[in-house]
């Protein structure tokens, strides 16, 4: 068997997120991206935290979206060291091919060329995760419920999986 490797972390991880071969680690510091291949742990840029961050979403072009419990929304080209706010308040952010945030019940799609957010949907309120793949979205919410979203156009098209009642 592989012996159990460590690597100390200096202070206590808020937020982490991974693609490929990026791993991003945000602490109440700094925001840090490692070479996540395997039998790796270079670190290929760092940045000072710009607030205390809850969330991280690795890009794969390498550049981070950082967001803040006040949902103030970062993005980080930590190679160039350069941190940028964008115009968009969040709560959640998924990306692949598409980027995806959640700002209280609206949706929007985000352009990374023009670093813009245009509104695609409205969905209920309290929803607590998101993940992507491609142009499909998922939506979790603390009741159980899932909305499933595809991004088409300008809007998305969404439909709710809701628990189905126990028969009586």
């Amino acid at each position: 068997t592989e012996p159990h490797r460590e690597l100390a972390w200096p202070e206590p991880i808020l937020a982490l997120a991974a693609n490929d071969d990026l791993v991003a680690v945000a602490d109440r510091l700094k925001v840090t991206l490692l070479d996540g291949r395997v039998n790796s742990t270079r670190t290929i840029g760092s940045v000072p935290a710009p607030g205390a961050i809850t969330g991280l979403e690795v890009l794969y072009d390498g550049s981070v979206l950082a967001l803040d419990g006040n949902g103030a929304v970062w993005a980080i080209d930590l190679r160039r060291g350069v941190t940028t706010p964008l115009p968009t308040k969040a709560s959640l952010v998924a990306a692949d091919r598409q980027i995806f945030f959640v700002s209280g019940r609206e949706v929007s799609g985000y352009d990374q060329r023009t670093q813009t957010a245009t509104r695609l949907a409205t969905i209920g309120s309290g929803a607590r995760s998101i993940d992507t793949r491609a142009e499909h979205v998922a939506f979790g919410f603390g009741s159980g419920e899932v909305v499933l979203g595809t991004r088409v156009g300008a809007r998305l098209e969404t439909m709710r999986l809701t628990s189905k009642p126990a028969k009586r």
